[in-house]
């Protein structure tokens, strides 16, 4: 983001902002990719010209149009993008093909297997052992009945007080 201009910044929509978005972003060595990582588990490269990502958010398409402030709103509009065509006409983008061999993309690499898994998992078939689900809605369970006999041990002492002081008041 330009400082100059803080309403100006890059989007890339790709990660699903539902699954909580992004969790990171980071630039290649060379600045030629950016690799965003979503909270989802996924992982995108961007290929980007970076060079011309600062000089879109510094470009004022209005900037240097004498009598900007009297013009009407369509001529402002008209103004607007012709100057932006022109701008991206004489600065167009600089993004070299990816050679695999070169860049390291091989597909070998994503035939690669995890170490330390094996390939065919067994079901727990037991039925005396929870299932995941079943501990998570058991310790639910337990922790609901654990506030209610707080609740309720609150209540016996406020009523073992308001004995008290009856048997206090009336002996």
């Amino acid at each position: 983001m330009n400082i100059n201009f803080p309403e100006r910044y890059l989007v890339l929509k790709q990660h699903d902002v539902h699954a909580n978005g992004v969790a990171a972003v980071k630039f290649s060595f060379d600045e030629r990719c950016l690799v965003s990582a979503g909270k989802d588990g996924i992982l995108f490269v961007h290929n980007i010209d970076k060079y011309m990502i600062t000089q879109e958010s510094q470009f004022n398409a209005l900037d240097g149009v004498a009598g900007i402030d009297f013009m009407p709103e369509a001529q402002v509009k008209e103004v607007f993008a012709e100057r932006t065509e022109a701008f991206q006409q004489a600065n167009e983008a600089n993004i070299p093909d990816f050679d695999p061999t070169v860049d390291g993309l091989d597909e070998t690499l994503f035939s690669v297997s995890l170490r330390g898994f094996p390939d065919i998992c067994e079901d727990i078939l037991n039925t005396d052992v929870y299932s995941i689900q079943q501990a998570k809605l058991r310790t639910e369970e337990d922790h609901r009945l654990k506030l209610a006999e707080e609740k309720k041990q609150g209540v016996r002492k406020k009523i073992d007080v308001l004995r008290s002081e009856f048997d206090a008041l009336y002996k």
